[in-house]
């Protein structure tokens, strides 16, 4: 951007490139510098497909922030600027932010014509990884209409090497396992997606995958405590995202499951995390000062007491101790525990 504006170039390549920095601040969860990119993107007059990506990304952050009404105005002038343009790049994400805001609005069927409309636009490239996203959001509009969609995202990009793909390919399956579910469908599945968004260090679709995996685990199993944990995770995180809509939607879930959203977790941003704990990690570092066993702990989690050995022998390695004991103290020492802060 400083090379750029300094040749002269803003009105080009200075508002690409504030859109582009603006969609990775986004995912990072830095909403209000991505914010404050996308408004002087917009303040810069750009054209044709420089106006495209700047409604796009502001569109976006509205969203993300539950603000309908900003969101609007900027997604619904990029649909029609879009009609010139024949690029997946643009209309992948673009049609999945629309069928999103219809979700948001209440209005199901509008999300599910927009997600066929958005696959038409990608149909010269239904293989793109585009198409992914848009497949997993249209399964999220109604899950009982979801077979034809997780199908098509099964059939071009099941297999994709990318992990954001695989990761949005993960989201698609949990969602169409709430077809037919009481809550939140197959606690297994929202685990992996939830693990996957973690990794990649994405907070909003980490707490999503949260708060759907709590609903899961409430409706299906009975685990409140794992379900009480998840839940805080994400209402923690979305609180300080500032995600309106997810937190209303967890605090809806905690009082429906009669789960306290005490502050008794730290925030699900993982930058924030000390010592670049996974939210897997820390969730593990916490109960094993409580003394629990590896099996103990995989019961609770839901995972096998060798995966839990495994991840007990990474945190080991990044806090620099030899032992359970010593993990326990340095997670003291670090207030890396609840009853720490």
């Amino acid at each position: 951007i400083e090379v750029v504006d300094s040749l002269g170039m803003q009105r080009r390549k200075g508002v690409w490139l504030r859109c582009s920095a603006a969609e990775i601040l986004l995912a990072m969860g830095r909403w209000d510098e991505a914010d404050a990119l996308g408004e002087r993107a917009m303040q810069l007059r750009p054209e044709g497909i420089d106006l495209l990506y700047a409604h796009l990304v502001t569109g976006a952050i509205a969203l993300r922030q539950g603000d309908l009404v900003k969101a609007r105005t900027h997604l619904q002038p990029a649909l029609e600027v879009s009609s010139h343009v024949i690029d997946p790049q643009m209309h992948g994400p673009l049609f999945t932010l629309l069928v999103e805001q219809a979700i948001l609005e209440g209005e199901p069927d509008s999300a599910l014509a927009l997600a066929e409309a958005g696959w038409a636009r990608l149909g010269h490239e239904p293989g793109s990884t585009y198409a992914v996203p848009l497949c997993a959001v249209a399964t999220r509009a109604d899950p009982e209409a979801s077979a034809p969609w997780l199908a098509r995202c099964e059939s071009v990009l099941g297999d994709h090497p990318l992990e954001p793909t695989q990761a949005q390919v993960a989201t698609c399956r949990a969602e169409a396992s709430r077809a037919g579910a009481v809550g939140g469908g197959d606690p297994v599945l929202w685990r992996d997606a939830t693990d996957r968004w973690d990794r990649l260090g994405d907070p909003y679709r980490t707490a999503y995958a949260q708060w759907r995996l709590a609903e899961a685990l409430i409706s299906l199993t009975g685990k409140r405590e794992e379900a009480g944990l998840k839940a805080r995770h994400a209402h923690r995180t979305a609180v300080s995202l500032g995600a309106k809509h997810l937190v209303t939607e967890v605090e809806a879930l905690a009082r429906r499951a009669r789960i306290a959203l005490a502050p008794d977790v730290p925030p699900e941003v993982p930058s924030a995390r000390p010592f670049d704990l996974t939210a897997r990690e820390h969730e593990i570092l916490i109960l094993l000062a409580q003394g629990y066993t590896n099996r103990k702990i995989g019961d609770l989690l839901f995972i096998s007491p060798r995966t839990v050995g495994n991840h007990v022998s990474n945190l080991l390695a990044k806090l620099g101790v030899s032992g359970r004991v010593e993990a326990a103290a340095a997670a003291h020492r670090h207030g890396l525990l609840p009853t720490d802060r």
